[in-house]
């Protein structure tokens, strides 16, 4: 479970970043 919680923060991070560096 903390695994699959970790799996979802770092994707969420990812579209974040992605995000910030589009604007």
């Amino acid at each position: 479970m903390i695994f699959h919680y970790s799996y979802i923060t770092t994707e969420v991070r990812i579209k974040y970043t992605i995000c910030i560096a589009d604007n």
